[in-house]
Order: structure tokens, then C-alpha cells, then sequence
């Protein structure tokens, strides 16, 4: 793989591991941790609590037109039954 795929192979094993299952959909810890993420690449994430335990990130880069947003949610659905699983990730860091 390449250091890229590596980068983020990792990240992704990462974001799995933080606990965002919804309900109760508590996000504060991922949202920490991608905070965290962006700072160590130089960019500056700005956190807005608009609803408790559910925080929204947003970091700019660069300035000017055109304006490109990229959107998702840190919270997931429910796992289901771990029996079924054939491989598990431990939830807690």
C-alpha cells in the first residue's frame, strides 16, 4: 500500500473505534479526535455545539471562489448482533 492508503486505512480503523452509535448518537469524542486530526495536519477546526453531546467541525482551507463544502455525520447506526460479526473492533480507545 501506499502511504496514503496506510494514512488512511488507519484513519478509518480510528473513526471505527470511537464510540457514535446512534441512538443516543453522543459525538464529542469523535469530534475530538477528527479536531485533533486536522490540527496535526495544520488546519484549525472550530467546534459548534449547537445541540449537547452533538458538536458540528468546521475547518477552512484556502480563501476565495469557488467555495467547495464537504458534509457528512460522525454518529452511526447500530451495529446489530456482534455474534454475526467475524471480525470486532473494540468500541473503547
Amino acid at each position: 500500500m501506499s502511504n496514503i492508503e496506510d494514512e488512511l486505512t488507519g484513519l478509518t480503523i480510528d473513526l471505527v473505534r470511537i464510540n457514535s452509535v446512534n441512538p443516543p448518537g453522543l459525538t464529542n469524542d469523535i469530534a475530538s479526535f477528527i479536531r485533533e486530526w486536522l490540527g496535526r495536519r495544520g488546519y484549525q477546526g472550530h467546534v459548534y455545539e449547537y445541540e449537547k453531546g452533538k458538536p458540528n467541525i468546521i475547518a477552512k482551507v484556502g480563501r476565495g471562489s469557488p467555495t467547495l463544502i464537504l458534509n457528512g455525520h460522525m454518529d452511526v447506526v447500530p451495529p446489530g448482533e456482534s455474534s454475526k460479526w467475524s471480525v470486532l473492533l473494540f468500541l473503547e480507545r
